[in-house]
């Protein structure tokens, strides 16, 4: 009988679930994206929802899972499922407040109506693997976006200003 055998050791009267997820796609725009990020993964994404129907993520194209405008948008896990190819999530507990604020701050971006795919950021990393952000705080791809929501109210996942997803996994996994 192993019922008994592991306890969650999280109260999660006080402490909420973050998830990030990450997806190899096999279409052309994520082989595209993998060859410049150098990375086995061409998106990144973040949830608050343990069933990962609301997902957020930094999209640059009108495609089959976002067909908004390029910037901020909500997705979901079957929506990425039609990306092809495989998907990783992660997870943590944070504390309700962070939880509570990073889930603010997202709606508040994709609210204002002001965020815009970083391209040339794109671009530059298949150049350089550390590239600067645009400062312009609207524009990113996906995986600083999700490094920046989750650095801004829980603490750094990697050292990189703009981690590819690739960097991402290989810090949750450390």
């Amino acid at each position: 009988d192993t019922k008994n055998v592991v306890q969650e050791s999280v109260s999660l009267r006080k402490n909420k679930p973050v998830y990030v997820v990450l997806v190899s796609g096999t279409n052309v725009v994520s082989a595209t994206i993998k060859k410049f990020t150098h990375s086995k993964w061409s998106h990144a994404a973040i949830s608050f929802d343990p069933s990962l129907e609301e997902l957020y993520s930094y999209t640059f194209a009108t495609t089959e899972y976002a067909k908004a405008s390029q910037g901020l948008r909500r997705e979901s896990i079957k929506q990425l499922n039609n990306l092809g190819g495989e998907i990783c999530v992660y997870g943590f507990y944070s504390g309700n407040r962070n939880v509570k604020d990073m889930v603010k701050a997202v709606h508040e971006r994709i609210e204002s109506g002001k965020t815009k795919y970083d391209l040339g950021l794109l671009v530059k990393k298949a150049f350089n693997d550390n590239a600067e952000q645009s400062e312009d705080p609207n524009k990113k791809i996906c995986s600083a976006f999700v490094n920046s929501i989750i650095s801004e109210f829980v603490g750094k996942i990697s050292d990189k200003v703009s981690p590819s997803p690739d960097d991402m996994s290989k810090a949750l996994i450390s």
